[in-house]
């Protein structure tokens, strides 16, 4: 798969969706890489071109708009999400105490669930993937159509015998 670049701009903010395959050969056996048949893995991020303060809810949900159209257009595949924590999201009530990775899953997950409620709730499958690193927790996303939820359990899967090595 080639990469897929896709702008974003609102009043406040301009971002790029970057599309690309996930290198499964570091990740997945061997033997398992056979069990994912033609389902490819999507490692998306997001990139900031302007406004380095914040991003605006309307860039928010025109990004969970875009992969829910990806998806749509490419219903074999299951995208990688990372929550990256390099710039801090002002966080405010009940959400202060969140780790800025946290309050980005979260985000993350409510703005695709919103999206997916609208186009018909059950198509796709949002799994947080949690990790402990040096007693910081990270998060991860595999968004997938419901029919590839075995695929998806052999990627988490590895991720799991991943986490568990010292």
């Amino acid at each position: 798969m080639s990469p897929i670049v896709i702008p974003i701009q609102t009043g406040r903010s301009e971002l790029l969706i970057r599309i690309e395959a996930f290198d499964l050969a570091n990740t997945i056996d061997a033997g398992d890489l056979p069990k994912m048949g033609a389902s490819e893995v999507c490692d998306v991020s997001l990139l900031r071109k302007s406004d380095y303060s914040g991003v605006d809810r309307n860039a928010l949900r025109l990004i969970s708009r875009m992969l829910f159209d990806f998806m749509a257009d490419n219903p074999d595949n299951i995208i990688y999400f990372y929550c990256d924590d390099f710039n801090e999201l002002p966080r405010s009530g009940r959400h202060a105490r969140m780790s800025p990775q946290e309050y980005r899953s979260r985000l993350f997950s409510a703005l695709f669930d919103d999206e997916t409620r609208r186009h018909g709730a059950g198509l796709y499958v949002d799994d947080v993937l949690t990790f402990d690193v040096d007693g910081d927790t990270k998060f991860i996303h595999l968004i997938y159509a419901t029919a590839n939820a075995a695929k998806a359990k052999v990627l988490k899967d590895a991720f799991d015998r991943l986490k568990s090595k010292p």
